[in-house]
């Protein structure tokens, strides 16, 4: 898996490679989804999991900035971050 992502690195630093990008990414996909079958887990399981857990970050970040009064627009990167961060923060420390 160091290695594919090594590869998807390296070929995301080429400009006009999409190609190649998306040829190295299919590959550190299926090395991720090879890893899983040795360690006994079920990829597609843990994929959705994953996507139910960044759906709900995303609207946990989205109630913190209509708290707020504001929507995506009004935030740089970098704050937008920090609502991240505190989204995770209360996920890993609820009332």
């Amino acid at each position: 898996i160091g290695e594919e992502l090594t590869e998807v690195r390296d070929a995301a630093l080429v400009p006009d490679n999409l190609l190649a990008v998306q040829a190295e990414v299919g590959d550190l996909l299926f090395s991720c989804v090879n890893l899983s079958r040795f360690v006994h887990v079920h990829p597609e399981i843990l994929l959705q999991q994953a996507t139910l857990k960044f759906a709900g970050r995303i609207r946990g970040v989205e109630q913190l900035m209509a708290q707020l009064g504001k929507t995506w627009g009004d935030f740089s990167t970098v704050e937008l971050e920090i609502l991240w961060q505190q989204v995770k923060a209360a996920e890993d420390n609820p009332l």
